[in-house]
């Protein structure tokens, strides 16, 4: 663990010689000054108007020159070099009104100031860069609801180590959940419920305009996990993330939008001082809860005897600053984590850079480039015969037990499977330029070209293993490789016209193009000739294959919007969509949208005190789901022939009607500020019915091919609301309390499958059947006992209840005094179950502590009716479905700026520190390890979760850090 932690510290080292010598350099005082003074300087501070306490990270700008600064820990800010005369000054925070403020500059000198800034619950004039792909649009305007999480400032304290933390327990209406707690995974990620019964139920993701890889795409086999590609995502590069959920917000996002859309924007350079920021974090995880005991007796391993303390260092350097056409925000950053459990470990190394370059007054380009490599090292285990707690808990330690394997391994030697090694290799670039020109007051246009490459290897080797007293075990090795090349293209203009001073109108055009291209090579080898040898030329059986997918969609749309005084927004919108994925008879697909939003308090006939804003809202709309690049077209698989001669024959039959599914949702709410904007209520309610499923059809036995064809047959609806309030409870001098909550609920059910009556998604009783929730739990149960006092089973499966929950929400608290920060943040999911299956798997095969004491309590007598009885009632699975309420307190933080003089001391402008503690508190009534887990998401659609089965549950992390600013 000393050698890891030493690992990254040369890196650290070359970052402050770099870093260090420009911040001298900058401060060094002039030979000279010029003789003439042209410019001065605006300093200044920024404060709460309640409590005058200092507020860092405000925004201080003069738009119109283009210059810019943020205010550091104290409050305090500085714009230097602007011209001489009278200059608008706006400053703006998050969860504060605006201010614009004229000041007076002198040649020569310097003007203070003061702003005070007001707190605001509910911004409503905050711009939305992801309401419309035509362009930015305030809160205001827009009559659907988009989260906006602000990761930059508010959650600078929080232990965000990867893009999912900052999901969970944000925003009602996202189910963010882990899956596990093997370091690397990935969890199902869900947005105002299941849309899609086949297909892939991840949100869209777009990274500074850029169209991410969604999927979480395995090239190694570790039972139900997979790896999650956004952990290739520095979470101290983003700035903030934009969530729009439900179709009536996506519809301008066409084909492939129904199941939501989230799009995060890495921090960007603004003009005026350079800063440079270096930072690290060091913490430890374990898992949460113990994993269960394999048997009373203490002389019998224990599973948690593999457990160690992970240890987790990151470290971080960045540079940002700009001149008067040039913004610049750059970073290198490298993250070690080690997993509580053996052979899990994963490391990032990434690099971005962002530029924003204006060379006209009206004409802005951003160029946004990212570039990461990661080694995710991963255990074997997971719904996995091959994993190591399968192996162990399907032992028996009592009774197969060696000194070699102590465990009693099932199927393989425990010290066997402890050396298998599975490794997932990622280099990952994405870069994007956007260029915004406003041609005249009346025209704008916005261009986007993005790229992402991803060029990804998992490897896994069993080696050669000899063990006294057994025979020897040749080994396997495989190596698969994946280079994924994605390529899009946003086109966007807006034509406004004032018809009176009164009436505006705004008309948007525009449209999309999508590129995939997927490579991928499968080899495996079996049998190594000797030990020792890890490669594929070692064996003596190998096979290799093959695959390619090329895909494009393209989109065109239309938006127009009326506003009557900056308070009724009437917008109306279409997007046509094409793909090669399509049936070649089907032709375009049409998503309309409408929406309406209603500023009412700004009306002169409003008058209630107690309500400082309000906003009514509503709207309606469409989005859809493609089929997969090979699903409308008729397919061939090779054979082996007669002498071993090749041959081909059909697989898939076709389908050249096939279009996507189509989601129509119908939203309303509201947004308000109430008691003098003390508290900011925001409320949803949706309907939505997806049509037009994409399921697969058994063929009649007369087309000659026995076999499904996906076609578009069936439908499933979501019905909820999402409920989210921030609460200012204090502020009393330099003391401040904020409280926020969340709550968020989802009715899904299946309407119609078409001629299938339900669908089977795994063995742990995942199913799809009409009248009921999307992968509800269904098992046998126990319905009476027979003359033996022998369990009796019911004739058919009972349904027991959802496995995703459909009740979620969060809970946090904000504290500040001073320099001081505390933040809380919990999150909670109700009415859901499941199917804690380890205990059934491990009742049947006889082992486990369990089993155990029921046997020693009956005289080790194995045929004893108490002990045949127990093993039989494990048999029948309904006896382990088990609620998973839980609550959870995901984050604890607490963050402490220094005193400006003692950074001053180093040269620093700024200096914090900081201690969280992650998944620190779970309350819940399953008997099992963690409620949370999920051995079978290794589908990638969200569908086949909700089982305890061979995982390890989320860990518990602590860390402590350090940020410093020059």
């Amino acid at each position: 663990m000393t050698q890891a932690l030493l690992k990254p510290l040369p890196l650290l080292a070359l970052l402050l010689l770099l870093v260090l010598p420009g911040h001298l350099e900058a401060e060094a005082p002039p030979d000279e000054e010029p003789a003439v003074q042209r410019s001065g300087t605006i300093t200044g501070t920024v404060r709460d108007r309640a409590n005058q306490r200092p507020l860092a990270g405000a925004q201080v700008s003069i738009p119109q020159l283009n210059l810019g600064s943020l205010s550091d820990s104290n409050g305090a800010f500085s714009l230097s070099g602007v011209p001489a005369g009278t200059h608008e000054l706006q400053v703006q925070f998050i969860g504060y009104r605006s201010v614009s403020q004229e000041v007076t500059v002198t040649s020569g000198e310097t003007t203070e100031i003061s702003i005070a800034l007001a707190s605001q619950a509910i911004d409503l004039d905050e711009v939305l860069v992801t309401a419309s792909p035509a362009g930015e649009r305030r809160r205001r305007a827009t009559g659907t609801g988009i989260a906006s999480i602000d990761i930059e400032t508010r959650l600078r304290d929080a232990p965000i180590t990867r893009l999912q933390d900052a999901l969970q327990g944000r925003e009602a209406g996202v189910t963010s959940l882990a899956a596990s707690g093997t370091v690397g995974a990935a969890g199902p990620v869900i947005l105002r419920g299941v849309t899609s019964l086949t297909q892939d139920n991840q949100p869209l993701i777009y990274l500074d305009g850029v169209r991410l890889d969604r999927g979480n795409t395995n090239m190694v086999g570790t039972g139900g996990q997979a790896v999650s590609r956004l952990n290739d995502i520095n979470p101290q590069d983003i700035a903030r993330v934009e969530v729009i959920k439900g179709s009536a917000a996506t519809a301008m996002y066409g084909s492939e939008a129904s199941s939501g859309v989230i799009q995060i924007f890495t921090r960007s350079g603004r003009p005026g001082e350079t800063t440079y920021t270096v930072g690290s974090r060091i913490g430890m995880s374990r898992l949460a809860a113990p994993l269960l005991r394999m048997h009373p007796d203490p002389q019998f391993p224990d599973p948690n005897d593999l457990l160690s303390t992970g240890l987790h260092q990151e470290y971080n350097a960045s540079i940002r600053g700009g001149v008067d056409q040039l913004g610049y925000f750059a970073s290198i950053s490298h993250t070690d984590t080690e997993g509580s459990f053996p052979n899990n470990t994963f490391e990032r190394t990434s690099m971005r850079l962002n530029l924003e370059v204006r060379p006209a007054d009206r004409l802005t380009m951003n160029l946004n480039t990212g570039f990461s490599m990661t080694e995710n090292q991963l255990p074997p285990n997971d719904n996995w015969i091959g994993g190591v707690l399968t192996n162990i808990y399907a032992g028996n330690p009592a009774t197969r037990g060696t000194e070699s394997d102590p465990w009693g391994g099932a199927f393989l030697p425990v010290p066997l499977v402890l050396q298998r090694e599975i490794i997932d290799d990622a280099k990952r670039f994405t870069s994007g330029l956007s260029v915004r020109h406003q041609a005249a007051p009346w025209f704008s246009q916005r261009a986007t070209v993005g790229m992402e490459y991803i060029d990804q290897k998992g490897t896994t080797l069993l080696p050669y293993y000899v063990a006294p007293g057994q025979a020897d075990r040749p080994g396997t090795r495989s190596v698969n490789t994946r280079q994924n090349l994605q390529f899009n293209l946003d086109y966007g203009a807006v034509l406004n016209r004032a018809w009176s001073s009164a009436l505006i109108s705004e008309l948007s055009v525009g449209g999309q193009l999508f590129v995939r291209r997927d490579q991928r090579v499968f080899a495996t080898g079996t049998d190594f000739a000797s030990p020792g040898l890890r490669s594929l030329g070692g064996t003596a059986l190998a096979s290799v294959n093959e695959s390619e997918l090329n895909y494009t969609t393209g989109g065109v749309f239309v938006q127009h919007q009326l506003a009557f005084d900056d308070r009724l927004f009437f917008t109306v919108g279409l997007r046509m969509d094409g793909s090669s994925a399509f049936g070649d008879d089907f032709g375009w697909q049409a998503f309309p949208k409408a929406d309406v939003s209603y500023v009412i308090s700004d009306e002169d006939f409003f008058d209630v005190n107690w309500i400082s804003s309000l906003r009514l809202r509503g709207g309606f709309g469409t989005a859809g789901t493609q089929p997969g690049a090979f699903d409308a077209v008729r397919t061939f698989g090779n054979v082996v022939g007669f002498n071993g001669r090749p041959g081909i024959r059909a697989a898939t039959f076709g389908n050249p009607d096939l279009a996507p599914e189509v989601s129509r949702e119908f939203e309303a709410g509201f947004e308000a500020s109430l008691f003098d904007d003390r508290i900011g209520v925001d409320f949803t309610a949706y309907h939505q019915r997806t049509s037009d499923l994409l399921l697969n059809q058994r063929l009649p036995p007369s087309l000659g091919l026995l076999a499904t064809q996906l076609t578009n047959v069936g439908e499933v609806e979501n019905v909820g609301f999402e409920f989210n309030a921030q609460m200012n409870l204090m502020r009393r001098g330099d003391f401040s309390w904020d409280a926020r909550a969340g709550y968020g609920y989802n009715r899904n059910e299946v309407l119609d499958l078409g001629e299938t009556p339900l669908i089977s998604l795994d063995r742990f009783g995942s199913r799809i059947q009409p009248g009921y929730p999307v992968s509800g739990k269904w098992e046998r149960v126990i319905v009476g006992y027979d003359a033996n006092d022998m369990p009796i089973a019911s004739d058919t499966a009972v349904y027991f209840g959802p496995s995703i929950p459909p009740h979620t929400g969060n809970l946090g608290m904000d504290f500040s005094y001073r320099n001081l920060v505390l933040q809380a943040n919990g999150q909670f999911a109700l009415g859901h179950v499941i199917n804690n299956h380890i205990r059934s798997y491990m009742g049947q095969q006889r082992t486990g502590e369990e089993y155990f004491n029921v046997l020693i309590a009956n005289g080790n007598d194995s045929n004893h009716p108490a002990v045949q009885r127990f093993v039989a009632e494990q048999r029948i699975y309904g006896t382990n479905i088990e609620d998973a309420d839980f609550f959870k307190l995901r984050e604890l933080s607490v963050g402490y700026t220094l005193p400006q003089a003692l950074a001053s001391r180093i040269g620093a402008s700024d200096m914090r520190v900081t201690a969280a503690g992650q998944n620190l508190l779970t309350l819940t009534s399953y008997p099992g390890t963690d409620p949370e887990m999920s051995s079978t998401f290794g589908d990638g659609n969200n569908l086949s979760i909700g089982a305890d089965f061979f995982s390890v549950p989320p860990s518990r992390q602590f860390m402590a850090g350090f940020t410093i600013t020059f």
